[in-house]
């Protein structure tokens, strides 16, 4: 364990000492160090009194991304001795922190502070509103996301300060308390009232592989002591992203729309989403994978649906849109293409699997925006065999491998609906599809054809498992 870190004064020749920090020009600007302490590995040393232990403070530079990598390992060095279990309360250190320079940085000085709080003394009527036009008045809109732990705190750590070093975690600074047993991380931005920006910090602190649940708080409640039991009902916490996923169900299964998608990343934007939201204003990336025809279910001209399967690049989610928002998406969109999205919903598609229980509704007025540079590979299924598909995978979209058709029934209408039952089989099983239909459809297939099943969800019943047709699904000849 490192010894509490003790005050330094700085030589004559020291105190013009500067060195290069290289990093990625764009998710990863390139710094300057500023004037440290040589002697204690580039750990800046407080005055006498501080608890504060900050890596080497950067400034915009300008190295190339192929240079930025070159000092990447002295930072790491700096951050394996600076873990949060390095330090104690008991030994003098509050806070860990990694700062990033930059001419946009928010600067909250202590007279705006004073100036808020004297106004807010004035105010008998508080709403979120009321906060955030004096956060706007005074120039107040910092904010930051939090996580909280006792175990495990190195390893999050390490991952917050790996990706506020190569930019992929869009923030001017990050901490972590050092306080005995019980951790916090902060990660902040500049703008809380800029919504588009304060979930790109979250996505990218999911991204980095933190799947604890966060809090997102401005630092104007802070300034205004706004605690949880004040008098005007006001959450002190403006957003929260819950744990990613419910682990009463399996884990693996609940990742994607689609069972058999291998995931690259245990956090992206589509695993990110922890909820049902009525009215989703910032931004969503999302390219697609499929899209179906558009389905009539009714007699009334706008009794039309569209089905669409959209990807993040690492995992799959279900999108649907009716009316006159699926005709004008049907015309919109395509097959392979990456989009951003704004107002738009996400729905509780009734789904047994977290995650893959919610999709995404595009609406009348949902804007889209294509992008050129979208994502750069599409999430692949795998086929299973027909014994692999098991109730662990109930509501989820499969995809089989080459099965044979061995029975084809006749098409009857038992409600309102057509339906045919169709019978396929490979070397390790039999199942059963049931081909839904708001008109009659002709079954282009015969019995002993070789087909692969694309997009068919799995139901489970009376202990047994069988196919329902979707409105993406495929029925491709081999």
């Amino acid at each position: 364990m490192e010894q509490p870190v003790q005050s330094n004064k700085c030589s004559d020749n020291e105190k013009g000492t500067k060195r290069k920090f290289k990093v990625q020009d764009e998710q990863c600007p390139s710094l300057k160090r500023s004037k440290v302490d040589v002697k204690k590995g580039g750990t800046e040393i407080a005055k006498a009194g501080a608890k504060r232990v900050t890596q080497p403070k950067y400034e915009v530079a300008g190295q190339s991304r192929e240079e930025c990598l070159e000092e990447y390992p002295v930072f790491k060095k700096w951050v394996e001795e600076n873990l949060p279990s390095h330090h104690r309360k008991s030994q003098g250190v509050n806070w860990i922190s990694i700062v990033r320079r930059n001419d946009n940085e928010l600067f909250e000085s202590k007279s705006n502070i004073r100036k808020v709080q004297s106004a807010f003394r004035g105010i008998n009527l508080v709403t979120t509103t009321t906060l955030k036009t004096l956060a706007e008045r005074y120039s107040l809109t910092k904010g930051k996301w939090m996580f909280f732990g006792e175990t495990g705190m190195d390893r999050l750590w390490r991952a917050v300060a790996d990706g506020v070093f190569r930019g992929t975690i869009p923030t001017f600074s990050a901490i972590v308390s050092a306080t005995d047993d019980n951790h916090v991380i902060c990660i902040y931005n500049n703008n809380f009232l800029n919504e588009a920006d304060t979930f790109a910090l979250r996505d990218g602190i999911r991204n980095a592989g933190i799947e604890k649940p966060l809090q997102y708080k401005p630092n104007i409640y802070k300034h205004l002591r706004m605690k949880s039991q004040n008098k005007w009902g006001i959450d002190p916490i403006l957003h929260r992203d819950e744990s990613l996923f419910d682990l009463s169900y399996d884990r693996e299964a609940s990742r994607s729309a689609i069972a058999g998608i291998n995931l690259k990343r245990k956090s992206s934007r589509i695993l990110s989403i922890s909820g049902p939201s009525e009215k989703c204003h910032y931004p969503i990336t999302l390219g697609t994978k499929a899209i179906s025809p558009l389905i009539r279910y009714g007699e009334a001209q706008d009794d039309v649906r569209l089905s669409i399967v959209f990807h993040d690049g690492n995992t799959i989610m279900r999108g649907v849109a009716f009316g006159a928002a699926a005709r004008k998406f049907k015309r919109k969109l395509q097959i392979g293409f990456t989009y951003k999205f704004l107002y738009y919903k996400i729905q509780d598609s009734k789904k047994k699997h977290s995650n893959t229980k919610y999709q995404i509704n595009l609406l009348k007025n949902t804007t889209i925006k294509t992008l050129e540079n979208g994502y750069s590979e599409i999430p692949k299924m795998r086929g299973k065999e027909i014994s692999k598909m098991n109730k662990i995978y109930k509501n989820l979209m499969v995809s089989t491998l080459k099965v044979e058709i061995t029975k084809i029934g006749e098409l009857f209408k038992p409600k309102k609906k057509f339906l045919r039952e169709v019978f396929v089989s490979d070397e390790t099983g039999e199942m059963r599809i049931l081909l839904w239909s708001y008109k009659k459809a002709e079954f282009r297939h015969s019995v002993g054809d070789h087909v692969k099943l694309r997009y068919m969800t799995l139901k489970f019943d009376d202990q047994q498992c069988f196919l329902h047709k979707t409105d993406n699904t495929l029925i491709v000849r081999c």
